[in-house]
């Protein structure tokens, strides 16, 4: 069996199996969410309370319509109660809050905010120490919106015990914080592959913007998530994390086009890598000058992403007609149905008003556009890599010498590039030159294969001393030799010798060998400004000096 039928037997990569389990891990975590949602118990002291709230009228109260950037809205609710253990956790998005009870200040928001991240502290989670009350009290909050053009809105209230409102929180965003771990875990780890692979086996770069434009998504859509502030806290800064991720996906997917298509559409998507490029620009400026912040100019980049749909049709259209894709082609088809479907959802809920579950549809459609991506990329890369591999396992084999497994005369040769750049910088060189001693005689008295049987023992005991400290090479029919470069080198050498004469010894001592195992060596330590020639030069003449002591021990 040849190299090349070698390796197809035992590839390496399976780009069906790697993408079904993808697909599976997808939908277990899919079915554990809703499973878990449905059945979880519900004995908790802890309570959702985002219904109820009046104004100071006591007309009905959507938490979502917090307008006023001066003096602020308020909201009421009546609670039975106040136990010492109550907490009140609140869930706001661009707007500060105070609360009061009974008309008495409980909480008041931290208003002091880096000015690199603007006049709003993002999505943040308040925790809200309350006094206790026997009898019944109204929860007043005053909440102050951040920007002009839209309005404060909170999206969750939970209020009772401390531990239940925790549980009951994690229990709600967990599964959206795992899916979003995910997708960034599967982007750092594209790149990783890209970073370690790319220059070996000629990675293309579109391989690369896929990757990268998959960790923008997920660093998007994480800060849309319960999780991240829950327990991190640190909203301002996930809030301008969100928004530079978000700006930096139309240049990515822009230059994924690039690299992806032909003729006006190639053209059409540099126009637009130049346009997305400029609006990232642009609006940084802006926003780090203090002129005008990121939230009143993201419109542009939802056009953005609206204006890439033609580009993604294209994509899909390419990729799905590669005959590498094969009968998955359908499979990418309807999945990029549902990804526009998801998309166009997603913002217009988002340009309508609807905050409180658009980051939902543009989530899923990105997890449906990586998997479109991933299903070619991965076959793709594994064309890539067998070839790169299959390469590489034909050029090792090249170097090794098929009897002993040992690098032969071309691997030395490779490696002394190596060798000569460890000579010129002065360090530990040492080589052992190795002759078999009678291999002529056996092959002439007893036949070629007790030749090969005695070349295999030498080569075996010359391994099971030097193997593990140093390279072995077999020069030639019975010349070994073996580098070694550690600070010990002369040390390793004398150890070793033992190690093979002890080997020598026991080889010799069996009752159905017809021939002794004699190894003659020799062994030079490089001095400075020897070449690699000379030093194998010196232990070769070391080698033939002790060849010589044998023989004469042997007539003896």
């Amino acid at each position: 069996m040849n190299p090349g039928e070698l390796f197809q037997k035992k590839k390496l990569t399976n780009s069906g199996i790697i993408a079904r389990g993808i697909t599976i891990l997808l939908l277990f975590l899919l079915a554990f969410g809703i499973g878990y949602s449905v059945l979880h118990p519900e004995k908790s002291d802890a309570v959702s309370m985002s219904d109820g709230w009046v104004d100071e009228n006591g007309d009905p109260f959507d938490l979502d319509g917090f307008y006023s950037t001066k003096g602020g809205v308020h909201a009421f609710h009546e609670v039975e109660s106040i136990s010492s253990k109550t907490v009140l956790f609140l869930r706001a998005r661009n707007m500060f809050v105070d609360v009061y009870v009974d008309n008495v200040p409980v909480y008041f928001d931290d208003r002091d905010i880096f000015p690199l991240f603007g006049s709003s502290p993002g999505t943040r989670w308040h925790v809200v120490n309350l006094p206790v009350k026997a009898n019944a009290c109204d929860i007043e909050v005053i909440g102050t919106a951040c920007y002009s053009n839209s309005d404060g809105r909170i999206d969750d209230v939970y209020f009772g015990d401390t531990y239940d409102v925790f549980r009951l929180v994690c229990v709600d965003g967990a599964f959206s914080y795992i899916m979003t771990l995910f997708w960034l875990s599967i982007g750092l780890v594209m790149l990783l592959i890209y970073i370690l692979f790319h220059n070996h086996f000629r990675l293309e770069r579109d391989f690369w913007y896929l990757s990268a434009a998959t960790v923008a998504c997920a660093l998007w859509c994480s800060v849309e998530t319960y999780m991240w502030q829950f327990f991190f806290g640190y909203s301002q800064v996930f809030h301008f994390v969100g928004y530079l991720s978000l700006l930096s996906i139309p240049i990515l997917l822009g230059l994924l086009a690039e690299r992806s298509l032909e003729g006006k559409w190639k053209k059409s998507a540099q126009v637009y890598t130049y346009i997305a490029e400029a609006v990232f620009l642009i609006t940084t400026v802006l926003h780090l000058s203090g002129i005008v912040e990121y939230h009143y100019t993201v419109y542009l980049v939802h056009g953005l992403l609206l204006a890439s749909t033609p580009f993604a049709v294209a994509m899909i259209r390419v990729y799905s007609s590669d005959k590498r894709v094969g009968r998955h082609k359908y499979r990418i088809r309807a999945f990029f149905a549902l990804l526009l479907a998801f998309l166009g959802i997603g913002i217009f809920r988002y340009l309508t008003g609807h905050f409180e579950d658009y980051a939902m549809f543009i989530r899923w459609a990105l997890l449906l556009f990586l998997l479109i991506m991933l299903n070619y990329q991965l076959a793709n890369i594994n064309s890539v890599l067998r070839k790169g591999f299959q390469s590489e396992f034909q050029h090792e084999m090249a170097l090794t010498d098929y009897l002993t497994k040992f690098y032969n005369r071309a691997g030395f040769a490779e490696h002394s590039k190596e060798y000569e750049k460890i000579l010129a910088r002065g360090g530990p060189f040492g080589v052992i030159q190795f002759d078999v001693n009678n291999l002529k005689k056996v092959n002439d008295n007893q036949g070629h294969e007790k030749g090969d049987e005695l070349i295999c023992l030498a080569s075996s005991g010359i391994f099971q001393s030097f193997g593990m400290v140093g390279k072995c090479y077999r020069m030639g029919g019975d010349e070994f030799l073996v580098v070694l470069t550690g600070e010990d080198a002369r040390e390793v050498y004398e150890k070793g010798i033992a190690d093979l004469d002890v080997y020598c010894g026991y080889a010799n001592s069996m009752e159905d060998r017809t021939f002794d195992v004699k190894i003659a060596y020799g062994f030079y330590m490089a001095q400075p400004g020897d070449t690699l020639t000379e030093v194998q030069d010196r232990a070769d003449v070391l080698m033939y000096q002790k060849k010589r002591e044998m023989k004469a021990a042997d007539k003896k």
